[in-house]
């Protein structure tokens, strides 16, 4: 990926150049740079699962609180790595179906997806919180999160500054309360038709750290309604962050993969912490 404007702020708030083609890649001209390396080495190339030390219950044959993680095989050693997060309200309990989602849904590999931008991607596999749901009511769940950031941090060179999330319906309220509690590790979150965990009452602002928000929503969604989406946009415009919205998105509530593809490899190349 090429490297345009250096920013020295916080946020990349600079304005990216416009494309100069109709395709979903972002252009060189649309990069910001980033690159705060973590120094990390050890970790393999490919699709491998890591469990987190101090999370889950090790021998117990139940998979919980580990990482799927899969390291594109041309990275430039020389170059700290993206990273992008998927969350969901709770990731399949198990290995295979996990290895699934990375590997093929629906004939659409995220593997391939993440070979073409030079991305490491992670799946999380949460256990059972203490309430049995979620992300954004489980004190555990939320410590997971910068557990899982160490993790990778310590096993790859990853880009300190470009950590990415990205969830859908409850997955995306996951986001909503994950990358406002952890704004310092997150660069920025796609919330695709994901309710605001808040429900309107709001955290205090401002934030301590900037995290920029893509949130997305299609007229046909009958499931999550535009407004309850809307409800989390407001919140993060409030807070002065930078904030964009799709409300286009043609699939309705389904995770479409062509079309999250293109949204995910035009916004978050333009956004660091």
């Amino acid at each position: 990926m090429g490297i345009g404007v250096s920013l020295a702020l916080a946020g990349c708030e600079a304005e990216p150049a416009p494309d100069d083609d109709d395709d979903a890649v972002v252009d060189d001209d649309d990069a910001v740079s980033c690159g705060q390396s973590s120094g990390g080495s050890g970790g393999s190339v490919g699709t491998s699962w890591y469990e987190i030390d101090g999370f889950g219950t090790p021998g117990d044959g139940v998979p919980d609180y580990e990482l799927l993680v899969h390291v594109p095989e041309g990275l430039d050693p020389a170059v700290p790595a993206p990273v992008l997060m998927l969350v969901a309200r709770r990731m399949p309990l198990d290995r295979p179906t996990n290895e699934m989602i990375m590997l093929e849904t629906n004939g659409v590999a995220l593997r391939d997806f993440l070979e073409d931008q030079g991305w490491i991607g992670v799946l999380p596999l949460p256990g059972i919180g203490p309430d049995g749901i979620s992300w954004q009511s489980s004190a555990t769940d939320d410590a997971f999160l910068p557990a899982a950031h160490e993790l990778l941090a310590d096993n790859f060179d990853i880009d300190l500054d470009r950590f990415w999330m990205v969830g859908s319906s409850a997955g995306g309220a996951a986001g909503n309360y994950l990358s406002w509690r952890h704004g310092g590790l997150v660069a920025a979150q796609l919330n695709h038709a994901g309710p605001n965990p808040f429900a309107g009452s709001w955290p205090e602002t401002p934030w301590d750290d900037d995290c920029a928000a893509l949130f997305v929503h299609g007229p046909t969604d009958n499931v999550v309604s535009e407004a309850s989406v809307e409800d989390g946009a407001l919140m993060w415009e409030d807070a002065g962050q930078r904030t964009e919205r799709d409300y286009e998105y043609e699939h309705g509530h389904e995770w479409n993969h062509a079309a999250m593809n293109a949204l995910m490899a035009d916004f978050f190349p333009t956004t660091c912490n």
